[in-house]
């Protein structure tokens, strides 16, 4: 059919003949054209949908970046002034300005219906919901934030990551990672770290502990897990600081007391300086610390005098008797016995005679009636005095065969330092032979003037026997009896006293 018909030009259709395809042409085309009638036809080239957008084939190689836009990370790229990652961005899928069609996301750069296994479509990207926080377990399922953390998801389930410095500690995420672990004592450096204040008190400074001791208290072994473990007040090794050893006095020991040395003495001694002094008869501390005695001058009872006492002179005694049986601290001894000894321990220095006998020197207390100082302890049940045989250094208020009742005989110390008094008191015994009696008498020895008081109390059958005080080698004696006879009767609440003499 000839092109130029004026059937088909008045149609303005363009129609496909065998292979050919015909179009409509203005009246200037015509005129053109049917110059050309023996010109053939261009061949037909079939266009895809106008609705599908055709994505440029994949070579492999990344688009440029023009380098006029933003500075993007590794694997994404500058599209329109930002960063995208052209391998899951529906709108630039593969390249910039490519955006998938509605229904399809884009994954590894190409537009697709579906997502890959183990991810799932929200909106128009896959995710993998089990790592996604933004779509934690199921699409747009985004995990919470919280104090001090980071929101992750795991497992498709939402957790927390806690920032430096911050710990999760009451394993409850919802309040966070509530903890600051540089500065918690409860939790410092990790949790459940507490910082120990025994004694002081305790602080975390960038997650490690530290404390502070109380007044009184010291760290002296330098080891934080037990606080502030020595007391400084009292301390001897460390007394009012770490390290500060109190000297030991000679002769005694060492105190601390509120934090500063001193030091303590046996009895009857007294502190000077550093050393455990008598001062009853120190020479350079005669009564008192510091107090010497002028030259030619000795120390005795605590006074400075010409000479020391070496003997005693009988004389009045005005002594009150004093109830060592019922007295508090009492000791007991020699309980329903005849003929036995009981050893014990003088409480304070004396001098008997014209000797100095320590405070805790031996004393033998006899059933029968008498004291031996320094002798060894002998039971004999009756003697005379001065004597030379054992015992010596006898005291003796009423020296005969006696039989000890269920009071025995009663040991005790009265007052305080430096005016003590040691009293040992035979309670209601009664003589072997006879069983008559009872009897009840006491030797008391005072402190500081040395003097001894033999004094009675209820003396009923009373028989002569040896009264009075000997010398430690028993060539000496003074009688307790009228003119300082050494053998009498003494009679009921009466007493004699022996004071020492030069």
């Amino acid at each position: 059919m000839n092109r130029g018909s004026t059937a088909y030009r008045s149609l303005g259709l363009g129609i496909v003949l065998s292979g050919c395809a015909v179009a409509e042409m203005t009246p200037d085309v015509r005129r053109n054209d049917a110059s050309a009638n023996d010109r053939a036809a261009p061949a037909d080239v079939q266009s895809p949908p106008m609705d599908v957008p055709v994505p440029p084939a994949d070579t492999g190689v990344e688009p440029a970046d023009s380098g006029t836009g933003p500075m993007c990370g590794a694997g994404e790229t500058s599209c329109g002034g930002r960063c995208v990652n052209t391998q899951t961005d529906a709108m630039n899928c593969g390249a910039c300005g490519t955006a998938c069609a509605s229904g399809m996301a884009c994954m590894a750069g190409r537009c697709q219906a579906t997502c890959d296994m183990g991810t799932m479509r929200c909106g128009s990207s896959c995710v993998d919901t089990a790592t996604n926080a933004m779509h934690c377990g199921a699409c747009d399922m985004a995990c919470p934030s919280r104090p001090n953390a980071t929101s992750v998801c795991m497992g498709g389930a939402c957790a927390i990551r806690c920032g430096a410095g911050f710990a999760d500690c009451d394993m409850n995420p919802a309040n966070g990672c509530e903890v600051d672990t540089s500065t918690s004592v409860m939790h410092c450096g990790r949790c459940g770290n507490v910082c120990v204040g025994n004694n002081g008190t305790p602080s975390c400074s960038a997650g490690a502990c530290s404390f502070t001791c109380n007044a009184g208290f010291g760290d002296c072994d330098t080891n934080p897990a037990n606080g502030c473990e020595v007391n400084t007040n009292t301390a001897q090794p460390h007394c009012g600081r770490c390290g500060n050893a109190c000297p030991v006095p000679t002769g005694g020991s060492a105190t601390c007391s509120a934090g500063t040395c001193g030091g303590t003495c046996p009895a009857g001694q007294t502190l000077c300086g550093t050393s455990c002094i008598n001062t009853q008869s120190d020479n350079m501390n005669c009564g008192a610390c510091g107090t010497v005695c002028a030259g030619g001058m000795v120390c005795s009872a605590g006074r400075c005098g010409a000479a020391l006492p070496t003997r005693y002179t009988q004389t009045t005694s005005t002594q009150p008797f004093l109830s060592a049986c019922t007295a508090a601290g009492r000791q007991t001894v020699l309980t329903s016995v005849d003929d036995s000894t009981a050893a014990t321990t003088l409480p304070f220095a004396i001098r008997f005679w014209d000797q100095n006998l320590a405070a805790g020197a031996p004393v033998t207390v006899s059933s029968n009636g008498n004291i031996q100082l320094l002798s060894g302890g002998s039971t004999l049940t009756s003697g005379s005095i001065p004597s030379t045989s054992t015992p010596n250094a006898t005291i003796a208020p009423y020296w005969r065969d006696l039989v000890t009742s269920t009071s025995g005989v009663c040991i005790a110390t009265f007052g305080t330092a430096p005016n003590r008094q040691w009293v040992v008191q035979w309670q209601s015994v009664t003589h072997y032979s006879s069983g008559t009696g009872p009897l009840t008498f006491e030797v008391v020895i005072t402190e500081t003037t040395n003097t001894i008081d033999l004094v009675y109390g209820t003396m009923s059958s009373v028989l002569s026997a040896a009264v009075g005080v000997e010398n430690t080698a028993g060539t000496l004696a003074v009688g307790g009896c009228a003119a300082m006879a050494t053998s009498c009767a003494p009679a009921s609440n009466s007493r004699v006293r022996f004071v020492p003499s030069p």
